[in-house]
């Protein structure tokens, strides 16, 4: 346990060195062997951010070798630790001592994880999302210029790679289906919750927007269940309504014994893959939408 704990304090001091070949070597080693070497590694924020900074290239970033290695390294850890890595990349995103290619970096390190490892996300996407929105605060008018490019790529991806994300542009609400059965709506411009729907009992797998953008269609996949909701301002109701949205009709749709669970409180065994591959709602007209399930 000793030997092991003094390695990777060497491999962690060669991710500070100058030498090119030691910093490239630590992360490959880092990467490659993460679950053996996270036991004693004791701040994996602070290594997360350093293997952040070693994938801007630079004069002293010390070359490709090291960018990819590092890349790698931040990969891994995502894939094994994806809540932590979030929440230390947002982090990074915000961090007021750094210039905005370190804050798109850490966006773009979202982005890799969106695309390579999606599935070990879907427990955290309200804390992935919320780490992007985060960068577009107007409030803070240098901090979103700067990062508009890389949080756009990146609200688009997790749109492109999870159903149970979707994005109106002309209305800039995006809705995110999360795994405690409620729909959250972001007001893009402001960078803020605008809209929270709870109706469902199971987590989401798939959402989408009408056209015009005041109605939500949302299914779950675990309680065979759709429902309609409404997503846009209504004038008085909206007002008595406040930041709780309004479920218009829900469909129940015959189970499947081999794919759902009839208990509210089970597990669900809906494969996760599944969904992520076949789910999604696509609107046909005003009024109906074409609904295609987990199995395809």
């Amino acid at each position: 346990m000793l030997r092991k704990y003094l390695k990777i304090q060497v491999l962690l001091g060669f991710l500070k060195s100058d030498n090119s070949i030691r910093s490239a070597f630590a992360a490959e080693i880092i990467g490659k062997g993460f679950d053996l070497w996270r036991p004693y590694i004791q701040n994996l924020k602070a290594l997360i951010r350093r293997l952040l900074v070693l994938t801007i290239p630079s004069k002293y970033s010390g070359g490709a070798s090291v960018v990819a290695a590092a890349q790698r390294a931040l990969m891994e850890i995502g894939q094994r630790e994806p809540l932590m890595f979030v929440n230390a990349t947002g982090r990074e995103i915000l961090r007021p001592d750094v210039g905005s290619r370190h804050h798109c970096t850490a966006l773009l390190a979202l982005v890799a994880l969106v695309n390579k490892y999606p599935a070990p996300l879907l427990r955290h996407l309200p804390a992935v999302v919320e780490a992007v929105i985060r960068s577009l605060d107007p409030s803070e008018p240098e901090l979103r210029k700067g990062c508009l490019k890389a949080s756009t790529r990146a609200l688009h991806e997790l749109v492109k790679r999870f159903p149970m994300v979707a994005f109106h542009q002309p209305t800039q609400r995006y809705a995110v289906g999360t795994v405690e059965s409620v729909i959250v709506i972001y007001d893009l411009r402001t960078a803020t919750k605008w809209r929270i729907l709870s109706g469902h009992n199971r987590a989401l797998s798939a959402v989408s927007f009408v056209d015009t953008g005041d109605v939500l269609v949302s299914y779950s996949a675990d309680e065979s269940c759709v429902k309609v909701w409404r997503a846009g301002s209504s004038g008085m109701l909206g007002g008595i309504l406040g930041i709780q949205g309004s479920c218009l009709k829900t469909i129940q749709l015959s189970k499947k014994s081999s794919n759902t669970s009839s208990s509210p409180t089970s597990k669900p065994i809906v494969s996760s893959a599944d969904i992520l591959k076949n789910c999604s709602i696509r609107w046909t007209s005003r009024q109906t939408v074409l609904l295609t399930l987990e199995d395809g």
